[in-house]
């Protein structure tokens, strides 16, 4: 599972769309689409702060083969 596709599943699991983790993450409805389609990845800065929205740390940096 790509990390996109964990960071994607993550965010249903409480529910949100794209939109409301833009606004907390206080980034562009767009970035967070191209991060969900692996097509960019976060800085540092944001992927941390993406792991204490999510509250899933390990779940976004886990490799499933």
């Amino acid at each position: 599972m790509s990390f996109g596709n964990r960071m994607s599943a993550a965010r249903k699991i409480l529910g949100w769309n794209q939109g409301a983790l833009a606004t907390t993450m206080k980034v562009n409805i767009s970035t967070i689409s191209d991060w969900e389609r692996d097509k960019t990845s976060p800085n540092k800065k944001n992927y941390k702060k993406m792991e204490e929205v999510l509250l899933v740390p390990a779940a976004l940096k886990a490799e499933e083969s």
